[in-house]
């Protein structure tokens, strides 16, 4: 990690622990804890991903500031499985904070959640990822199963390309060859006219190249 974040962090970790009645006397002995221990444990999936949604994010930040000093065994929130949820698993959650949250569901990673995806699902149903992860289990938990079949299917659509955006061709990636066809109907009507106004124009050029690369492999 960025030691300037993990500074950043270890500040706000400081705070948190004392708003949230956690240990005051040993906050900076905490945090500290070294990258080798925060990267132990045998919780599944995206480390740090309290919630289970695939991403570590403020979510997971507060289920374990909620479930601070609960002990038992199988606690989501105890990430590091020591049996207690404590500075330990706050430290894990803020090493990986981002982890994984991009498209959810996006198995082969052009960023649009579809039928490559589900496809993907199938063809690796099953099949027990051991050591060795597979895009296709997507919860972690180590099988490819319906659990990844209903993700694929929740989030379907999440970051495709629609009818009328800058995909012009329709070949499923925003590239040079639509930015060719909009630039060929410049002033026009019609083709390239990605916002509907009328005219392909700046607007629509714009558009385009924030698109850029988009469901590009």
């Amino acid at each position: 990690m960025n030691k300037a974040v993990h500074t950043c962090a270890s500040s706000a970790l400081t705070f948190l622990l004392i708003a949230c009645g956690g240990p005051v006397g040993n906050e900076t002995s905490a945090v500290e804890t070294s990258e080798s221990e925060v990267s132990t444990g045998t919780s599944a999936g995206v480390r740090g991903d309290a919630t289970g949604d695939g991403c570590v994010d403020q979510d997971d930040l507060d289920a374990v500031l909620a479930a601070w000093g609960a002990t038992g065994r199988n606690l989501a929130e105890d990430i590091d499985g020591n049996g207690t949820v404590d500075v330990q698993d706050l430290n894990i959650v803020l090493a990986n904070w981002g982890t994984g949250c991009g498209v959810y569901g996006d198995v082969n990673g052009d960023g649009c959640v579809d039928q490559d995806d589900l496809d993907a699902v199938i063809a690796a149903w099953g099949v027990s990822t051991g050591t060795t992860p597979d895009p296709a289990d997507i919860n972690g938990d180590g099988t490819v199963n319906v659990q990844d079949l209903n993700i694929v299917l929740a989030n379907w659509g999440t970051g495709c390309l629609a009818s009328g955006t800058p995909d012009l061709n329709g070949d499923g990636c925003v590239d040079e060859d639509d930015l060719d066809g909009l630039l060929a109907n410049w002033g026009g009507s019609g083709a390239g006219d990605i916002n509907g106004d009328g005219t392909v124009d700046t607007v629509d050029l714009n558009i385009l190249l924030a698109a850029w690369g988009r469901g590009c492999s």
